[in-house]
C-alpha cells in the first residue's frame, strides 16, 4: 500500500462545539467550491486556516466531485466554545486561479462574499466587509450567523526562498 504525506497539503481546521439536537446530521459544504465535504454532528463555531500537523490521529477529508488540481482538504476537532456565529478566516485560496472567488454558506451553499487577495466585499450589495464584523447568511431558510475575521494569503515556500536570493 503506497504511504502519503500531508507535506504540501492545504488543510482547513473545522471546530465543531457539542450540540442539544441528538442524533441529527448536518452536512458540511466547502465554502470555496461549493462541493459536500462530510456530514457532522454538532455546531460549527469556526473554520480555520491550517492545521496541527503534530496531532496524531488525524482525519483529512478532501470536498466531493472537485477539480483534480484543487489542493483543499478539511480537518474536523471538536470545541469547548459556544459562541453564536461560526468565525472564519477567507483562506486566499492558491488552488483556485480566478482573480475574484465567492466565499459560499457552509451549511446551505449560499453565496455570502466576494474576495481576491486584499479585499472582501458582501455578495449582495458588493459593500466592504470589516475584520470582525459579524453577518448573517442571506438565504432566508439558514440565516447562519458568521464573523469575518480577515483573510490569509498562502505564499508558496519556492516562491519567497527565489525572490529572497534573487530580489
Amino acid at each position: 500500500m503506497k504511504e502519503h504525506t500531508i507535506i504540501g497539503t492545504n488543510v482547513l481546521t473545522v471546530l465543531l462545539s457539542k450540540t442539544d439536537e441528538i442524533n441529527k446530521l448536518k452536512a458540511f459544504f466547502c465554502p470555496y467550491t461549493q462541493s459536500i465535504t462530510s456530514t457532522y454532528q454538532g455546531e460549527i463555531k469556526a473554520i480555520l486556516p491550517g492545521y496541527n500537523p503534530e496531532e496524531t490521529p488525524q482525519v483529512m477529508i478532501q470536498p466531493q466531485r472537485m477539480k483534480y488540481h484543487m489542493n483543499i482538504h478539511y480537518s474536523f476537532r471538536e470545541t469547548a466554545d459556544t459562541g453564536n456565529t461560526i468565525n472564519f478566516w477567507i483562506q486566499d485560496a492558491y488552488f483556485e486561479e480566478t482573480p475574484i472567488r465567492t466565499y459560499f454558506c457552509c451549511i446551505c451553499q449560499f453565496p455570502q462574499l466576494y474576495f481576491s487577495k486584499n479585499k472582501v466585499v458582501f455578495y449582495e450589495n458588493k459593500a466592504d466587509v470589516s475584520k470582525g464584523q459579524e453577518y448573517t447568511c442571506g438565504n432566508p431558510h439558514c440565516k447562519e450567523s458568521y464573523t469575518y475575521l480577515g483573510i490569509v494569503q498562502i505564499t508558496d515556500v519556492n516562491s519567497i526562498v527565489y525572490n529572497n536570493n534573487h530580489g
